[in-house]
């Protein structure tokens, strides 16, 4: 896979320096990238341009999460090129899993036996939580949506379960013949985490987080003078889904890598400016999907194999500048396909997306810059999502926030028998162990 010694000596101190990282407190890692352990030919490496494209990591983010990642992932390590044991959903998460457990949530009948289900509240902004001390413990006091004249108290047997951050916040959807546009105020995404973060300060609670390291990019300086340059690309993604009539494309993947199309993980091109990923979907991948039309998604992390951000493809523009058909043009490009182009381009619509904060759970930062689940002496809220503190588990996943909502009900209700289960571990002790015998001596 392209490991060398040194940098398994890399790995080696990586996983010593945050031995203890289920400590809360402990300044381990803060502020450190992953950059500051391995030598620069291990970036270049197969095992981390797969693991990278896979999981999302670059060499400026946190090394704090790359270690928990490879404790998290050690049983996939073996496989990170191929994923052939890393497992699939037939249907897509949307129609998959949050459309039935909303159907559920609408049409259960509750405590009060009214009939009432969860009450869903479409394009509502929350602009702002309050919080006050009751004792030794604190509370949240009320709630400011937009357009409301005053806030709204917050009732003695209600609870607040808060997500304090979004990676598709700011998305920008193009169209096939349209580069998606930035947003022009970004920084209303995280004025909510900003205001709670505030609120709490002025109570003398420190331990809410901090949104910037996150997402403000204008906070991405170096740690001292010519350590880590300003990367204003370290958090953007831009995807793609290609919807097709037919399988053109689909079947020259497949005979370029002998996997069945629909069994095929995730292909990079690690040579293209982009580095260009793609992935079919399964079939059938949405609900009332026509027959005869196959679907399959790309990305790019706007980062080179070398770390170079945004650089411009064959087509002469960066990805961030290019509508879905010139993103689809460079791709069968990349991969060979000229001879189909024009059929492929002609069966095909292809939709980009901006994602400027996509990356924002990787971006380095400190232990405190996450708050608990349940603060100490939460007594009425919780936070839920990516940008909560859990130590042991990986942010970037669906696991991460069902646990998070999990712990909130545990730490609040005090449910008997429902605290999530154990994460797994790659067991660090005893990596360690066969490094020093077999690289130390």
């Amino acid at each position: 896979m392209g490991v060398d010694l040194l940098t398994r000596l890399g790995a080696a101190r990586l996983l010593a320096e945050g031995i203890d990282d289920d400590k809360p407190g402990k300044p381990l890692l803060d502020d450190v990238p992953v950059r500051g352990f391995f030598p620069d030919d291990f970036y270049r490496s197969e095992f981390f341009l797969a693991w990278s494209t896979m999981m999302g990591p670059l060499p400026d983010h946190s090394a704090i999460e790359f270690r928990r990642y490879l404790l998290r992932f050690l049983h996939v390590t073996p496989c990170v090129d191929t994923m052939k044991d890393v497992w699939r959903m037939p249907l897509n998460q949307d129609d998959g899993v949050a459309l039935p457990i909303r159907e559920w949530l609408e049409t259960r009948e509750w405590f009060d036996h009214s009939g009432k289900g969860v009450e869903f509240r479409c394009n509502t902004t929350v602009e702002d939580v309050t919080f006050r001390k009751v004792g030794g413990g604190v509370r949240a006091d009320s709630i400011r949506l937009k357009g409301d004249a005053k806030p709204r108290p917050i009732d003695a047997g209600d609870y607040v379960f808060i997500t304090l951050g979004s990676q598709t916040a700011n998305l920008s959807i193009g169209k096939d013949d349209e580069p998606p546009q930035p947003v022009h105020e970004p920084s209303k995404a995280w004025s909510l985490w900003s205001n709670i973060k505030n609120n709490a300060e002025a109570i003398g609670r420190y331990d809410f987080g901090d949104p910037k390291p996150f997402f403000d990019s204008d906070d991405l300086k170096p740690l001292k003078p010519g350590d880590v340059e300003k990367d204003p690309f370290l958090s953007t993604w831009v995807t793609f889904t290609v919807t097709e009539k037919g399988q053109t494309f689909l079947k020259r993947l497949q005979k370029l890598t002998g996997d069945p199309s629909l069994n095929q993980g995730l292909v990079t091109l690690i040579d293209s400016p982009w580095m260009i990923t793609v992935s079919p979907f399964p079939e059938k991948h949405f609900l009332n999907q026509p027959d005869g039309v196959s679907a399959w998604w790309g990305f790019s992390l706007c980062h080179d194999k070398s770390g170079n951000p945004n650089e411009p493809g064959g087509i002469g523009k960066t990805i961030t500048e290019c509508t879905g058909r010139e993103i689809l043009t460079e791709t069968i490009r990349q991969f060979g396909f000229q001879s189909d182009e024009a059929l492929i381009l002609s069966q095909s619509v292809c939709i980009p997306c901006l994602l400027p904060n996509a990356g924002s759970v990787w971006m380095r930062r400190k232990r405190a810059d996450r708050p608990n689940v349940v603060p100490e002496g939460a007594e009425n809220f919780a936070f839920l999502g990516q940008f909560c503190e859990m130590p042991f588990d990986t942010m970037f996943t669906m696991e991460y926030s069902i646990r998070s909502a999990r712990q909130a009900v545990v730490g609040l209700f005090n449910v008997a028998n429902f605290e999530p289960p154990r994460v797994y571990q790659g067991d660090a002790a005893a990596m360690l162990a066969v490094l020093e015998r077999f690289v130390f001596h």
